[in-house]
């Protein structure tokens, strides 16, 4: 039955949400991951991973564009209002609070 799915599915390491996915012998992938707060300014990242598996917050990833796979940048940080500002591809820039900035795994 796993063969066939995997055949199917094209053996993925993630879910959908970016989840790991083991292996047949119960191996997951390992990779370095943090949250959005965690990053620096003008770097280029790929997101990952959404923490919260909620319909409310994946809808909203979803209409900005933050889903696994999508390239972003964080554009500035602002310290005072514990906000970050993004690019996601080559939309237009926006800002995201720091509860959901948490949620959004990424990596370089």
């Amino acid at each position: 039955m796993l063969d066939r799915l995997d055949k199917i599915l094209g053996s993925p390491e993630f879910d959908p949400h970016g989840d790991p996915i083991p292996t047949k012998d119960g191996k997951i992938v390992a990779r370095r991951i943090r949250n959005l707060l965690e990053c620096q300014q003008k770097h280029l990242l790929t997101v990952k991973l959404l923490t919260d598996q909620g319909t409310d917050f994946l809808n909203f990833a979803r209409r900005k564009g933050l889903v696994p796979g999508a390239g972003m940048e964080v554009l500035s940080r602002d310290l005072v209002s514990d906000a970050v500002k993004l690019r996601v591809g080559q939309t237009k820039p926006f800002t995201l609070g720091s509860k959901a900035a948490k949620k959004i795994l990424v990596s370089s």
